[in-house]
């Protein structure tokens, strides 16, 4: 089996379940990113959603890692966790979810289109990172935005020196 991330490599068999679970983060990573960017949230709304995104990310980033060998740690519970979340949380957004039947479960609402656009290595920017407007979201003023900064970096998922840097470039 190739590597989700389309490097090319041929993944060990050992390694298989890490690399199906590498594409399921994606896919749903890539179907929260583009709620995130093309849906208009409200600030409480646009920092759970973030949330989510970034410890998606961070066990895509992990996942990676353990397909390309570069760490050792091969548990699939954190994105056991994480997948729950996501779905959990998705379900509850009629736009972001097709209706399932007696026999199927709801699942993403994802197009060919949203595929297309997918960034195999980064799903979690697979539409924020060509998209211009994003880095307004939803037209927040800079208190919500430094407000927003806040609950990242209380949460832990910004260390101090990314907070800080992130703080500089919103008052410049």
């Amino acid at each position: 089996m190739d590597c989700f991330c389309g490097c090319g490599i041929q993944v060990p068999r050992g390694l298989t379940e890490a690399n199906l679970r590498l594409g399921e983060t994606a896919l749903e990573l890539l179907a929260w990113d583009r709620y995130r960017t093309l849906e208009r949230l409200e600030y409480p709304e646009l920092v759970e959603v973030d949330r989510l995104i970034d410890q998606g990310a961070g066990c895509h980033r992990r996942l990676l890692a353990a397909v390309h060998g570069d760490r050792d740690d091969r548990s699939m519970d954190e994105s056991d966790e994480w997948l729950g979340q996501s779905r959990s949380a998705w379900a509850k957004r009629p736009s972001m979810m097709q209706k399932g039947s007696l026999l199927q479960a709801p699942r993403l609402r994802l197009t060919e289109a949203d595929l297309d656009r997918l960034d195999r290595v980064h799903p979690e920017r697979s539409f924020s990172a060509e998209t211009p407007a994003r880095a307004d979201p939803g037209g927040e003023d800079l208190v919500e935005k430094l407000e927003r900064l806040g609950v990242l970096f209380r949460e832990g998922l910004l260390s101090e020196d990314e907070f800080q840097a992130a703080k500089a470039k919103l008052l410049d």
